[in-house]
């Protein structure tokens, strides 16, 4: 599979921006407001 949806299809799957941003939403911390604070925190700034 080469991860591209067949034509006429939809991918059900949510990007990794769509995914980081549902991270972001449920750790509900004040310091981690966006995905690139998080992205940030994870490599230690």
């Amino acid at each position: 599979m080469n991860g591209y949806a067949a034509a006429g299809t939809s991918n059900r799957q949510p990007d990794l921006l769509a995914r980081l941003h549902n991270v972001v939403q449920q750790l509900n911390r004040s310091d981690i407001r966006t995905v690139s604070s998080l992205v940030g925190k994870m490599l230690g700034d």
